[in-house]
């Protein structure tokens, strides 16, 4: 039950798009085999390469798409400060899990991945035993929307997850 019947159009980003920049000045740059890398301007740094970036739907944008059998501001706040707040913590808290998967749940862990999948894509929130809400996302990058990037790297013979949750795109740049 939700926003499974999301229609939203996945692409090729990396063949169509250099860079996206966030009201804050970071810069997604698109790289050849299919990355991301975000150059935060306020730290003057290059971040590690990421496997997936996605645009997570701003507050109006979500509200507007809502199926009606969700508690909408139950869920996501009365206003866009509180939605950005509710997945911020979603996000960042210890013991959260977010993952981006397809309308069967599958998880989609590379741009190359979403781009080959048919039908809507889902950032989901919870914790490793349960999924508390999931919100329709699109791996073409859309002015207002929120980034989402992420990528899974080794430490110590471990395998980590790292995600991040940026600040909206105010600029998007084509090839």
């Amino acid at each position: 039950m939700g926003f499974e019947k999301q229609n939203v159009e996945i692409t090729n980003p990396w063949e169509e798009y250099r860079s996206v920049e966030t009201e804050k000045g970071s810069v997604y740059t698109y790289l050849a085999d299919g990355r991301t890398q975000r150059f935060k301007k306020v730290e003057g740094k290059k971040y590690e390469p990421q496997d997936a970036l996605v645009f997570i739907p701003n507050y109006d944008r979500l509200k507007q798409i809502a199926p009606p059998e969700i508690n909408f501001e139950g869920t996501f706040g009365e206003n866009e400060v509180q939605y950005n707040q509710i997945l911020l913590h979603g996000i960042r808290d210890k013991g959260q899990k977010n993952y981006i998967v397809d309308q069967k749940g599958r998880k989609l862990e590379t741009n190359h991945a979403i781009a080959n999948t048919k039908g809507p894509i889902f950032l989901t929130f919870g914790d490793s035993q349960k999924v508390d809400f999931h919100i329709p996302i699109t791996n073409k990058p859309r002015m207002g929307f929120y980034t989402y990037d992420t990528r899974k790297y080794q430490e110590k013979g471990e395998t980590l997850r790292e995600k991040h949750m940026g600040n909206k795109v105010v600029k998007i740049e084509k090839r």
